[in-house]
């Protein structure tokens, strides 16, 4: 068995380049999950992680870190605790249990804990985009989320990017797999550094189930040269009904 450690940036993990090494030679693939602190959004993203690591061809997941031995709770807390930080457990082990599933996809942004970055991939974000120019961000993504729109259980696809820099809204432009996307809400989450989010509701028919390529694009007109805009975030949300 080989067993990847994706370290803290855990999609940043290849793992179809470690399954064409060793499936040719009988060798089960197992990247891992590194959940760290349980969140709110801990179970959909690690939902995310395995859905996109099965699609990649893994054999499994492995596990370290799920969280409790962090968090020094007793009693009904200790408990309720171990409920959210474990419920991955009875999903994560079978590619049937995910479909159907919220499930949340993220570019992973840096700089990983120090401690750390020896064994994690090195994180996309976060990018700075010049007047002029564009930046481009890979997302895999394990849903066929065309299959299940098709079916009527598809709840709502939702991709945000959290930006940084004074800059409207109609000079930047945001394209998935070329298709340029509309319709977008701007979100302010920091007035006093600037940043804030767009946030575009996605059709099925824009998103691959597989590899998926973002193009971020800050329009030259009006703009100086060093009037530069950073890409800080950018996550995937997948809902069902």
């Amino acid at each position: 068995m080989l067993i990847i450690g994706g370290g803290y940036a855990p999609f940043t993990l290849d793992v179809a380049e470690y399954i064409e090494i060793a499936r040719p030679r009988g060798v089960p693939v197992y990247p891992c999950i590194n959940a760290g602190k349980v969140r709110d959004d801990t179970l959909v993203t690690e939902r995310a992680l395995a859905s996109r690591w099965y699609r990649d061809g893994a054999d499994g997941i492995y596990t370290w870190n799920l969280g409790t031995p962090f968090e020094y709770k007793t009693g009904e807390d200790l408990i309720e605790t171990r409920g959210r930080s474990y419920a991955c457990l009875y999903e994560i082990g079978d590619p049937k249990t995910l479909v159907g599933k919220d499930k949340l996809y993220r570019s992973e942004s840096g700089p990983v804990y120090h401690h750390y970055n020896f064994v994690s991939g090195i994180p996309p974000l976060p990018l700075t985009i010049k007047p002029g120019t564009s930046q481009y961000v890979e997302l895999r993504v394990g849903d066929a989320v065309e299959t299940a729109a098709q079916a009527g259980i598809l709840g709502g696809l939702s991709l945000e990017l959290a930006l940084t820099g004074n800059v409207d809204d109609n000079k930047l432009s945001t394209t998935l797999n070329g298709q340029r996307l509309d319709r977008s809400e701007r979100i302010v989450l920091n007035a006093a550094d600037s940043t804030f989010m767009i946030r575009y509701q996605l059709t099925a028919p824009l998103l691959n189930a597989g590899r998926n390529i973002i193009e971020v694009s800050l329009s030259r007109e009006g703009r100086a040269s060093d009037e530069t805009v950073t890409l800080r975030e950018l996550r995937l949300s997948v809902d069902y009904r």
